[in-house]
This record gives C-alpha cells, sequence and structure tokens, in this order.
C-alpha cells in the first residue's frame, strides 16, 4: 500500500472527474479575479512608466531594498538561533521526569503561543524603550527578535515534545534496560532522532520567522516592508514598491521552500535505501577466534580460485617453522572441520576439540587424532614418560594421515 493511500481510498473514476472539474473551476476562477485586478490598475494608470521606472534604478535598491532585505535577515537569522535554544530547553522541560518541571516548562510555553507576535513586539517596544535595557537605536530590533524568540522557541517546544512523542516506545525500553536513566536516554537517544525526524518542520518555521519579521515595520523597525514603503512615500509609487517587496519576500520564501523540500526527499531516500539494504548478520564460517600471531585464522567462506581447497587449508607458516621437535610443536587447535581432519579420518562436518596439533619431523601436519584428543584430555596427570610414549605412538599410527594430507594439498602448499 503506497502512503497515499494510507489516510484514504484511491479516487475512482467518478471522483477523479470531480477532482478535474474542481480545479478547472478553481483555476478560471482565480485567472478571473487577476484579470479584473489588472484592468483596475490599468483604468487608474497603475501601469505607467514614470509609477515603475525608480524601481529600476540603483538609487532604489542600494538605499531602500537592499539595506531593508540585510535587516529582515538578520532579525530572522537571530530570531531563527535563539528560538531554536528556548525550544530545545522548554521542550526538554515538558519531557522532565519532574512534575514541577514539567508545568512550568507547560504554561510558558503555552503562554507565548497564545500571545499574538504583533502584540508582543509593542509591548517588549516600550518597556525596552522606558527602561533604557538597549540603546535608542537598537529597541525595535531587540524587541522585534525577543517577540520572535518566544513565539517561534514555543512553537519548537512543541515540535520536540510531539517528536519524542512519535517515537516508538522501544527507544526508551531499550536505553533503560542498558542502566541509562531517563534523563540520558532523552538527551542521548530519543531528542537526537525526534531532531532529525522534525528537521523538515523546522526548517519550514524559518518562512513563518521571515514572513513575521515583517511586522517589525509596526514599531519602526527598517525591515523591507518599512524600507518599501518609504522608497514609495518619496517617488509617489506606494503601490509599486510593495509589489516589488512582496515578489522579493516570494523569492526569499520558495528558495527556503526549496531547501526544506529537499531535506524531507533526501531524509524519505536515505530511509528507504536503509529498509531495502538491511545489515547481513556475520557469517559463522568466518568468525574468528583469536590465535597466536602468525597463525591459521578461522576458515573463510570463499574457496581459492583454482585450487579447491578452502582459506583454512591454505594456512601460512608457523614463525618457528614446522620443523623442529616434538616437544616445541604444539600449536593451539579448536573446532578443526578442514579436509586434514577428513584426512586423519575424521568425518566431515564433524567438529573435533583436540588440544593440540601434532607436527612431524618433515615439515607437515601429522593430523589430528581422536586417540590423541581423548588421551590429551585424560592424561594432564600422567608422568611425562607416558606422554612422551602416547606421542611417539600417535605419531607412527598417523604417517598414512600424513601421507594423504600431502597429497591432498598439492605441490602449491
Amino acid at each position: 500500500m503506497s502512503t497515499q493511500n494510507v489516510l484514504f481510498d484511491a479516487p475512482g473514476p467518478r471522483g477523479r472527474r470531480t477532482i478535474l472539474i474542481g480545479n478547472v473551476v478553481g483555476v478560471v476562477v482565480v485567472l478571473g479575479v487577476l484579470a479584473v485586478v489588472v484592468q483596475r490598475f490599468a483604468d487608474k494608470g497603475q501601469f505607467a512608466a514614470d509609477l515603475w521606472s525608480p524601481l529600476v534604478h540603483a538609487d532604489a535598491w542600494t538605499n531602500f531594498l537592499i539595506p531593508g532585505l540585510v535587516d529582515t535577515l538578520e532579525a530572522a537569522a537571530m530570531s531563527i538561533v535563539l528560538a531554536l535554544a528556548f525550544g530545545l530547553v522548554f521542550g526538554l522541560g515538558r519531557l522532565a521526569s519532574s512534575r514541577t518541571v514539567r508545568w512550568v516548562s507547560g504554561t510558558i510555553v503555552e503562554f507565548f503561543r497564545a500571545v499574538p507576535v504583533l502584540l508582543m513586539m509593542i509591548f517588549f517596544f516600550y518597556v525596552f524603550a522606558v527602561y533604557d535595557v538597549f540603546r535608542s537605536e537598537y529597541v525595535p530590533l531587540a524587541a522585534v527578535v525577543v517577540s520572535l524568540t518566544l513565539y517561534n522557541g514555543a512553537v519548537v517546544a512543541e515540535l520536540v515534545r510531539s517528536g519524542v512523542h512519535g517515537l516508538p516506545s522501544g527507544q526508551r525500553e531499550a536505553a533503560l534496560a542498558t542502566g541509562l536513566t531517563s534523563g540520558q536516554s532523552l538527551r542521548s537517544i530519543e531528542v537526537p532522532q525526534a531532531l532529525s525526524a522534525m528537521l523538515p518542520a523546522l526548517l519550514s518555521q524559518l518562512v513563518v520567522v521571515l514572513k513575521d519579521s515583517a511586522l517589525g515595520s509596526a514599531i519602526g523597525y527598517t525591515e523591507l516592508l518599512q524600507q518599501a514603503r518609504r522608497l514609495g512615500a518619496k517617488d509617489g509609487n506606494i503601490l509599486q514598491s510593495l509589489l516589488v517587496a512582496a515578489v522579493i519576500f516570494i523569492i526569499v520564501n520558495y528558495l527556503l521552500t526549496l531547501v526544506a523540500g529537499r531535506v524531507r526527499r533526501r531524509r524519505r531516500h536515505t530511509g528507504e535505501v536503509r529498509a531495502r539494504s538491511p545489515s547481513r548478520p556475520p557469517s559463522p564460517r568466518t568468525s574468528a577466534s583469536p590465535r597466536s600471531p602468525g597463525w591459521a585464522t578461522a576458515a573463510a567462506s570463499d574457496r581459492a580460485p583454482g585450487s579447491g581447497r578452502t582459506e583454512h587449508d591454505r594456512r601460512p607458516a608457523h614463525p618457528s617453522g614446522w620443523a623442529g621437535s616434538l616437544s616445541a610443536s604444539r600449536v593451539p587447535a579448536r573446532h578443526t572441520t578442514s579436509r586434514s581432519s577428513t584426512a586423519a579420518g575424521i568425518p566431515r562436518g564433524k567438529v573435533t576439540t583436540a588440544s593440540s596439533v601434532e607436527v612431524g619431523s618433515d615439515g607437515r601436519g601429522a593430523g589430528v587424532s581422536p586417540a590423541w584428543a581423548r588421551r590429551s584430555a585424560s592424561g594432564l596427570g600422567q608422568s611425562a614418560q607416558a606422554s612422551m610414549s602416547s606421542r611417539a605412538a600417535i605419531s607412527s599410527r598417523s604417517a598414512p594421515s600424513s601421507a594423504l594430507i600431502a597429497a591432498s594439498a598439492g605441490p602449491g602448499a
């Protein structure tokens, strides 16, 4: 089932026809309203060249529109950074284990979400101006930034809370099972995942911050809308200046929307790729146990090309060499299932747990003998003379096995 069909059924032929008719009627209505507006503008002479020509001069952009756009982006950038910090702190407060912290955080968040942004701007403007909190030239900027921070920070706090509650309950249960506290699980596991999940919503909130910064014109902040009004008052083309400012706002907001959409698609694509390619568990044949330096590792799953033998059969030589006395040639071996076991008389696939492998003086392995495995396990308390005699007996009994191993290994061994 596709994502589009989760919440509602796919429309049938009649439903698609109804949707198409509604879309056509809506487009016709919008075009009709636009035509009426254009006709009214033409009747009032709003398309005259002398009204639009001042907007193409460099003076209009360098002294009014570009400085206004810079002030708008400055206020929006400061508000976004502070709102993220505010929202993260109070979002965690709403998720705290203490009931008092949750109540205080929830009261603050809900209060600033309910108060209009313009009302907060006017309030802080008069508070900062009357009590000289900031210098006079920074009072409008401070009022705009503080108001946008409180309102949008409350929205971000709610996004954090809803993002954490939207995670599977197994995340916290697994964290608590590993010994983490509730606060550690929240900070280290749940909040990072919630931030990643709500990243598109956060980027969409940036558009809201940028648009709300235009409310600063009500308290004298020289943002883009205020500068457009001043430009229109100077040249007598207020409508044309506001239309240009509106186009600039649309372009900037559209770019932010594109960024948010790209992040959303990238996250969706990453999730689909991870879902299609799950991690493979390690093969039991490739899991190696600790060995002495230079000795063979566990058997590989692929055969060496052209040899017909596994990598387990093609072991490198011991650093001390194959030749030597029997007393110095006992090399640990665990879970032997290679061809040498078959050559020594052990059925293929049967795992032996011999404590050692005898190495003959001719430079080739003497094989693994079941009798030696049993004797080495039970003869720990025997004397050294009995051990040496048992080794000699095994070496003489395993000589045919050594010949079979040499024949199966070939000249390249």
